[in-house]
Parts: structure tokens; sequence; C-alpha cells
């Protein structure tokens, strides 16, 4: 299986999809509401409906914007599995940037390299 790249942006090989010029942000924002009530995500020390994560992404993301993150931004982020670090890269989402990963494991002299190829200009970690 394949997936074509448009405007450097990958498309999904799945064509029968009913999220059409939906984005990101829009579906999870609805799949978080309709779960508002209902636990959705666990960490050691916190268990989070679907309205309170949303509310942390939303409030993460406004912060964000505040510190300059704009639509199309790149934003390199290098963190490990925690919640809080989810919300993290929801909120770069939802504020509007595009989230580039960088395994944990990576070195200085790598993140040069990742920064170069994807034109990062931020960094969380």
């Amino acid at each position: 299986m394949t997936a074509r790249i448009v405007d450097g942006v990958v498309q999904s090989p799945f064509t029968d999809c009913d999220f059409d010029d939906v984005s990101a942000p829009e579906i999870i924002r609805s799949r978080l509401k309709q779960h508002g009530d209902k636990v959705v995500a666990i960490d050691v020390e916190a268990h989070l409906t679907g309205s309170e994560l949303l509310r942390r992404i939303e409030r993460c993301a406004a912060g964000f914007r505040r510190e300059g993150i704009e639509k199309g931004m790149r934003v390199c982020c290098q963190t490990g599995n925690a919640l809080e670090n989810t919300v993290a890269a929801m909120g770069v989402v939802f504020a509007g940037g595009t989230l580039v990963m960088a395994r944990a494991s990576f070195v200085e002299s790598k993140f040069s390299i990742l920064f170069l190829q994807d034109h990062a200009v931020v960094m969380i970690g």
C-alpha cells in the first residue's frame, strides 16, 4: 500500500473516508465532546474524561499561540508517552502547527539534521 504526497502532505490511501475537508482538530474535538463524560485517557496520576482532555488540549494550544506558534509552523517534539506530552503534541496541532516527532533517543547532532530536513522552527522536549 502506498500513499500519495500532495503539496508536502501525505494523503491517506483509504479513500473511502467520511472526513473529507475536516481537520484533525475538528475530528478530535468532535470525538472528545461525544465522549465528554467518559474516561478517555489514563496516566499514572490522571484519569481524564473527554471534556477534561479537550479542555487541557485547547488551553495548551492557546498558550502555544500566545508564544508564536502559527498555522503551518513546524514544531519538533521529543517527549515520552506521558499524558501531559500527548496534550502538548495535540496542543501544537490545535494551534495550527505541524507536528514533527523526534525519537526520544536522538542526540543533539541528530536534531540538527532533523531541523534542517523538516525546517522545524520550535522544539518541545
